[in-house]
């Protein structure tokens, strides 16, 4: 078999097994929130590193271009770790598909503090197809899917708002067709030296490019 046949099927269902873990992820949610008390007090750039080896296997699989970059800062939020991992984890996998039979494939993450110092931006972006303008207010509603039929559930991106949402953060979207589409979530900063408990992070993080 030729590698390059090889790499497809690796693709073809590494796509599936991210589709069926999604959807549980989702259904889960939806059925059984999670309570208060699972919230930890973590680094936000930790909680990205984490999951970046994921996102670079997808990236190679899928020829796309990886921009990463965290800043050194601390970044302590108020999160609950595993749910955090999922919008991060949602919303790449959305821009991959985004990329699809695109001639540029670019993924850029950012984690940054804002200059008002009380507030931690995750942008997530691609240069895929792009979201019409008269979607955008409807991405975030359940059930909603801009893919093809079967490939979607509506639930994802309605999942991803709500956890943002339940931590008092706010996501919003800016796409062009034919450019790209960029996420943009905000949470709520801890500052550093606040008395936190169940403290979950590592120490500083190198910028990953």
């Amino acid at each position: 078999m030729k590698e390059s046949d090889l790499k497809m099927y690796a693709s073809l269902m590494l796509s599936e097994v991210d589709r069926t873990h999604s959807l549980l992820n989702e259904l889960l949610f939806i059925s059984k929130p999670q309570p208060q008390s699972d919230l930890k007090t973590c680094n936000l750039g930790s909680i990205v590193m984490e999951v970046l080896p994921i996102i670079k296997n997808h990236s190679i699989l899928k020829e796309v271009e990886l921009e990463v970059s965290i800043s050194k800062a601390p970044m302590l939020v108020q999160i609950n770790p595993q749910q955090v991992k999922q919008v991060i984890l949602n919303l790449t996998s959305n821009a991959f598909e985004a990329m699809d039979n695109c001639s540029k494939k670019t993924l850029s993450i950012k984690c940054f503090p804002l200059p008002c110092g009380s507030k931690i931006r995750l942008e997530i972006s691609d240069t895929g197809k792009g979201i019409p303008c008269h979607l955008q207010e409807k991405i975030f509603e359940p059930f909603f899917s801009t893919k093809e039929e079967k490939k979607g559930t509506g639930l994802g991106l309605y999942v991803v708002k709500n956890i943002v949402e339940e931590l008092n953060g706010k996501i919003w979207v800016k796409s062009e067709t034919g450019v790209g589409t960029s996420f943009f979530i905000e949470l709520t900063g801890i500052m550093a030296h606040s008395n936190v408990k169940n403290m979950s992070s590592r120490a500083d993080i190198i910028t990953a490019s």
